[in-house]
């Protein structure tokens, strides 16, 4: 299975979020959005806010507003990076948006 082959050896070396930062940033090109987004959000969640601000305002510079998705995509980046400066709110928004996820991909 898929699964099992690729995303086990990858998960397995994954201990902490700074971990899942560091590995995403050295398996995935930094030119992806996606991969920029989980490091940005992994950095978030840690607590290593400068790091995530700087990941984020290269996101922001990489996104294209004319595309519908990398739009979405940016204001989401844009709402978490008005609120670096308050930790617990920072987190409380990616908690928000996981149980949003979990919800709308009916995981719960």
């Amino acid at each position: 299975m898929a699964i099992t082959r690729e995303a086990l050896p990858f998960l397995s070396e994954v201990e902490s979020l700074p971990d899942l930062a560091r590995i995403v940033a050295a398996t995935y090109s930094l030119k992806s959005p996606y991969a920029r987004q989980a490091i940005a959000y992994a950095l978030t969640s840690s607590g290593q806010l400068e790091a995530a601000n700087t990941q984020l305002e290269q996101l922001l510079e990489m996104l294209d507003n004319t595309v519908s998705w990398q739009r979405d995509m940016a204001e989401r980046a844009a709402v978490l990076k008005s609120q670096l400066t308050n930790p617990q709110a920072a987190q409380q928004q990616l908690r928000i948006w996981e149980m949003e996820s979990r919800r709308n991909l009916m995981l719960d």
